[in-house]
């Protein structure tokens, strides 16, 4: 039996009530459809976000709505899940997230100030103690190699440009490792996924700097460095891309037509998508959780992305045609 497979019962129990009150597409559409922002922020009253809106009636203060929502999700799920360190896969983005945006203010000798709108609420190192780590007034045993390698890439180049692909590697290292102690397949394929989108990322944003892609590819890629590098060398981009998602065949060719980072980060999100509309079929374990919070994830970033379109008076099929696809 899988060490993390067991009492996994009252947990997905309670999953499975809240995932009755996620946004659904009846609520969606009539965001989408409102007339004004202030109507489409009164739609929220019917979703799971309906608490935090009560807190925060004037939609100009939507985005404390969902922060704290999802706030208070993680507490949740913290109290409901057996043993924590399977939570590792989501705070973990968080913490490197944070560390990228501080390391990068500090190497550009700015204050910590400017970034704040920048970090994470979701992690789990405290930002106060990733600061003292970045000014070397603490430890944190799992950031001490990344840092060193960050900080030689920087002497090398004078650039921040590609500290993001570094501690990507490190991070995807720290998952992958994670991935083997938790034994969940899919799990396993969607941090391979994950992989796949980063390198396709790393790849074209360094077209004009391939030297920093022998530091920076993350290994657990289902496309070698070697057939990526004979791909963009023939400039088949379509073809990366088809490898990598097989997904909406209209997304991937208008994002080779037009290289749109906007449609490139919606076909990302939509693989991630899938992989929450599979977590739903799972019976036990603590796939179930990790499914929940990327909805609900997911489910703040198309609310944002309706809200912020309404309150610039976007239209409501652009508006359609740019937020994410709910699973």
């Amino acid at each position: 039996m899988k060490v993390f497979q067991k009492d996994y019962g009252y947990a997905v129990g309670v999953i499975r009530a809240l995932e009755s009150r996620l946004l659904s597409i009846p609520q969606y559409e009539r965001m989408v459809d409102s007339v004004t922002a202030e109507e489409a922020y009164l739609v929220l009253n019917d979703t799971d976000f309906a608490m935090r809106v009560n807190d925060f009636p004037q939609v100009h203060n939507f985005e404390k709505v969902l922060e704290n929502s999802l706030l208070d999700t993680k507490e949740h799920l913290l109290k409901i899940t057996p043993n924590n360190y399977v939570l590792d896969i989501i705070w973990k983005w968080y913490d490197f997230h944070n560390f990228k945006v501080l390391l990068k203010t500090f190497l550009r000798d700015e204050k910590w100030e400017s970034v704040e709108n920048l970090l994470s609420p979701f992690a789990s190192i405290k930002i106060e103690d990733m600061k003292a780590f970045i000014l070397d007034e603490l430890e944190l045993p799992e950031f001490i190699t990344a840092k060193k390698e960050v900080l030689d890439n920087f002497n090398k180049y004078q650039s921040v440009r590609f500290i993001d692909f570094i501690l990507d590697k490190f991070l995807y290292k720290s998952l992958l490792q994670w991935s083997k102690k938790i034994k969940e397949k899919l799990l396993t394929k969607f941090l391979h996924q994950k992989i796949n989108i980063s390198n396709l990322q790393m790849f074209l944003r360094t077209t004009e700097t391939p030297e920093i892609r022998n530091e920076s590819f993350i290994k657990g890629s289902d496309i070698s460095q070697e057939e990526m590098e004979e791909l963009f060398l023939n400039f088949d981009l379509e073809e990366v891309i088809s490898k990598i998602f097989s997904g909406d065949s209209f997304l991937i060719k208008e994002f080779t037509e037009n290289k749109s980072y906007s449609i490139f980060e919606k076909i990302s999100n939509d693989a991630l998508t899938r992989f929450i509309h599979e977590s739903r079929y799972i019976p036990t374990g603590p796939v179930p959780i990790f499914g929940y919070w990327w909805a609900r994830q997911n489910a703040a970033l198309i609310i944002r992305g309706i809200l912020v379109g309404k309150l610039s008076n976007i239209d409501s099929e652009l508006i359609r045609k740019r937020t994410n696809r709910l699973y």
